[in-house]
């Protein structure tokens, strides 16, 4: 039948907030803000739980701020995920919806699980319009919200097309602990 389609295939995008971090000191920058103990702990937690779900993403997008990088780079050591499967993008600082999707739009079709660390409100809007069913609520942070899609190319990634599979806070885990 000479020219097919592309068959979809299932796609997962997790998208993670940032842990908690310091307030801005006087002379700081929102920017260079960094991670404090509590948000260390809690992204710790969270890196864990995923990798024992065996939910470790293939390409981990991040904020180039310097909060989201800490938090990348905790998920990247508990998930064992190299420096090559690690970017930090600057236009993912506080990027609003729209910019965050047309950057997982751009992964490349043969990944199928990239996660994306950022910052609200933009990353909360987006888990909102990503999922089919139902509008989110904000993520705090080191919050976890997980969806799948059925896309033949990342390119096809659109709002209102994903089922939420995972939804997690520090705070839901520790109660199960």
């Amino acid at each position: 039948m000479g020219g097919s389609e592309p068959m979809s295939v299932m796609r997962q995008v997790t998208l993670i907030r940032h842990a908690q971090a310091h307030r801005a000191l006087e002379d700081q920058s929102d920017f260079s803000r960094t991670l404090d103990a509590h948000g260390l702990a809690e992204i710790q937690l969270m890196a864990v739980h995923l990798r024992d779900q065996g939910l470790a993403p293939f390409h981990l997008l991040h904020s180039s701020a310097q909060r989201t990088s800490q938090t990348a780079q905790v998920l990247a050591l508990t998930l064992g995920l190299t420096a090559g499967q690690v970017s930090a993008h600057e236009e993912l600082y506080l990027a609003d919806a729209q910019t965050l999707l047309h950057a997982l739009q751009r992964t490349p079709d043969a990944i199928h699980h990239v996660a994306l660390v950022g910052h609200n409100p933009g990353l909360s809007v987006l888990a909102s319009r990503l999922d089919a069913q139902t509008d989110r609520d904000e993520l705090p942070t080191a919050g976890v919200c997980a969806l799948q899609f059925s896309l033949a190319n990342w390119s096809e990634l659109a709002f209102r097309q994903g089922r939420c599979v995972l939804s997690l806070t520090p705070a839901s885990l520790s109660v199960q602990s």
